[in-house]
Order: structure tokens, then C-alpha cells, then sequence
């Protein structure tokens, strides 16, 4: 990821700046609260797995896929362009201005944006499913006969999400390095769970169960603290 100084979103950028240890902490503070919400949720899966059946077929498909054909490739064209879009995304998302995204197969990719950037766009593609996301979004625009076929996609291409973070996920990872590896061992835990958790919940019970999730994790989190 490169970046193209300009004074775009500066002031959103300066505010995530400000913002980044306090949401660190919160973090931290809500990652209780997360896991004891994601528990009580898969109990529930566990109780009635059906809502769930086709997303764990594409999940495990995906992952059985990887395991079989895809860790040892060196080749990660598809990889590197969700990553870059991320970034992509959570730029354009803080009002920056993205002027340029290029990936490859074996040489990486980068992303270009007007403004200083912050620690989100940075950090976004090692939490956020972006194409879970896309596929939710299409999804709702389809007819719920097809809500099989979508839960199955939404499976595979979360597993995939999963597998290419932790692809992606080692000291040497640049974006990593930029933000701190205190800030991503207090931030990243929760933010990952808290995005399984409402994915989830979404499968299991459409937008009422992702909200459902998040209530629960917040419910949980402030009685912890009070």
C-alpha cells in the first residue's frame, strides 16, 4: 500500500490517530463480552444446526480446497486483490480519494490514495471479509429461494477469508509493522471475533441475529465493567 500526500481527510485522519489507543482499550475491555456472545451463539447453531447447514458445506468445501490444492501455492492473484480492495474500501470509507489498485500473482499489490491515511485502511483487510460482505450484499437483492445458494457462497468465501489472513499474518507483514504489534495483539482478537460473531448471526437469523450478537456482546462487556 502506497500512499500520495494531499490534504484530503485530514481531519478524519488526525481523529483516527487520536483515536487509536482508546480503541485498543475498548477493544480489549469488549473481548470478554465477545467471546461469551460468540459462545451462547454457537450454542444455539449447536442446538439447530439446519439455519447453518449450507454455510458450513461451503465453508468446509473451501478449506478442504485450500488444504488440498491451495496453501503451498506461491500463486495469489485473487489474494492480493481482496487485500488491496480492502484497503481500497476503508479509504474510500474515511473519504480519501483512491487513485489507483494493482495486483499480482506473485509480486504483491499496492493501493494509492490522496491524504495521510490511518491506522484503519491500514489494519482493515486483516479483520474485515470483504468478499462475505459482497456476497451479502448481492445476496439481498436476490429472491430468498436462492438464500441456499447464497448462505453456501457466504461460507466458502468467509473460509477463505480465514485462511488468507492467516496467510497473510506474520512479523514481516509490513502493514502489521506500521500500526504495532501491541495495537494488533489488543485490537485484532475482538475485531475478528466480533466479525464472526455477526456474520454468523446473520446466517443464523438474517440482520435481527447479527444484531442480536452485537446487543449481546455489549450487554455482556458493560455489566463486566460496572
Amino acid at each position: 500500500m502506497r500512499r500520495q500526500t494531499a490534504s484530503l481527510s485530514g481531519v478524519i485522519d488526525r481523529v483516527f490517530m487520536w483515536l487509536k489507543w482508546p480503541a485498543a482499550i475498548v477493544m480489549l475491555a469488549a473481548l470478554p463480552g465477545a467471546l461469551y456472545a460468540a459462545v451462547s451463539l454457537v450454542g444455539r447453531v449447536l442446538a439447530d444446526p439446519w439455519p447453518v447447514a449450507m454455510f458450513l458445506a461451503g465453508f468446509g468445501l473451501q478449506c478442504l480446497a485450500w488444504w488440498l490444492f491451495f496453501r503451498r501455492t506461491r500463486f495469489s492473484l485473487l489474494l492480493t486483490f481482496e487485500h488491496e480492495l480492502t484497503h481500497a474500501l476503508f479509504a474510500w470509507a474515511t473519504l480519501h480519494r483512491v487513485t489507483g489498485l494493482r495486483a499480482t500473482a506473485f509480486r504483491g499489490g499496492q493501493v494509492t490514495f490522496l491524504g495521510a491515511g490511518n491506522w484503519l485502511i491500514t489494519i482493515a483487510p486483516y479483520f474485515f471479509p470483504t468478499l462475505s460482505v459482497l456476497v451479502i450484499v448481492v445476496s439481498s437483492f436476490l429472491p430468498s429461494s436462492l438464500g441456499s445458494i447464497a448462505r453456501f457462497l457466504i461460507g466458502m468465501s468467509f473460509a477463505y477469508h480465514l485462511t488468507s489472513t492467516l496467510h497473510e499474518t506474520h512479523p514481516g507483514q509490513t502493514d502489521l509493522q506500521q500500526v504495532g504489534k501491541l495495537f494488533c495483539v489488543l485490537f485484532l482478537p475482538t475485531a475478528n471475533l466480533v466479525t464472526i460473531g455477526v456474520l454468523l448471526g446473520f446466517i443464523y437469523g438474517g440482520w435481527s441475529g447479527s444484531a442480536q450478537y452485537l446487543m449481546s456482546v455489549w450487554q455482556t462487556t458493560w455489566s463486566l465493567v460496572t
